[in-house]
């Protein structure tokens, strides 16, 4: 079944999605049924039934509209104008390339795992599709946080903070930080402390099936909970934070001209060997 419904999505703030976005829009016109562009300051409170969402950005873009698009598991295909481009795997030009592919459903999709974080007690239900952070805060002084898997406890860390990703959000903070970089397809969750206050204290990849459960112990009056980068919510002490995996994927449409460890190594440099003169 071909893709007839199509909507882009990007910031009217940036002149060249604009650009892009018209003339995307102009040019499907003629090669589906429907075509509409929503930009993401003016976000509809209800979204109409579309068969492929293309988003025009880099990677933060495609977060912001990811979670706001997850509940409906709508294809996302990512057209970079960003930087990076772990998700964006596209440029205009390989869009229309591709489109005959795209459109009968024939580039793959992967299905990325999200999570769903909870703070008990509030009416703070969120998704996250890359990674579910606790930051210290100001006056940046160490926290301590009680973690448990299920009802099993794992560990009091005492450090700046916790990051708990996504195999999608593997090569973000959590990269950073030292944690291991995960394949998108795995169903997997990481936890990764921030600079832990201990030589033990090391990451863990655990099954995507536990929930996890973190308690404030000590922190700081700035100590936060910070959603893909997008949404944030103070932690303060005795509140509990519960970690799940979320009811939905997102399923991102592939290029057939990338592949996930190619731009690892292309963007990133990974296991680039020495270079000898």
């Amino acid at each position: 079944m071909a893709m007839r419904r199509v909507l882009i999505i990007g910031s009217k703030k940036k002149s060249q999605v604009v650009k892009a976005a018209k003339e995307l829009e102009a040019w499907l016109a003629e090669r589906t049924e429907n075509v509409q562009t929503i930009w993401l300051e003016e976000k509809p409170s209800e979204l109409k039934k579309v068969d492929l969402a293309i988003v025009l950005g880099g990677d933060g873009t495609i977060l912001n509209a990811a979670r706001w698009l997850s509940a409906g598991e709508v294809p996302v295909l990512g057209v970079n104008m960003g930087k990076l481009g772990f998700l964006a795997e596209f440029s205009v030009n390989d869009l229309k390339e591709y489109w005959e592919n795209i459109s009968a459903q024939k580039c793959r999709v992967v299905e990325r795992m999200t999570l769903e974080a909870e703070i008990a007690g509030q009416e703070f239900l969120q998704p996250a599709i890359n990674d579910v952070i606790i930051t210290a805060g100001e006056p940046f002084r160490m926290i301590e946080l009680a973690m448990h898997l299920g009802e099993s406890e794992v560990a009091s860390l005492a450090g700046d903070g916790l990051i708990i990703s996504t195999p999608t959000g593997s090569t973000a903070y959590n990269m950073s930080a030292g944690g291991p970089i995960v394949d998108p397809q795995v169903q997997a969750i990481m936890l990764t402390p921030i600079c832990p206050h201990s030589l033990n204290h090391r990451p863990l990849v655990i099954d995507s099936r536990h929930e996890i459960s973190i308690t404030a112990k000590r922190v700081n009056e700035g100590t936060t909970i910070i959603l893909d980068g997008q949404v944030s919510r103070e932690f303060a002490v005795g509140q509990e934070l519960k970690v799940r995996r979320g009811k939905h994927n997102l399923p991102i449409i592939t290029s057939p001209a990338r592949d996930h460890w190619g731009t690892l190594s292309k963007k990133l440099h990974w296991a680039k060997g020495p270079e000898y003169s």
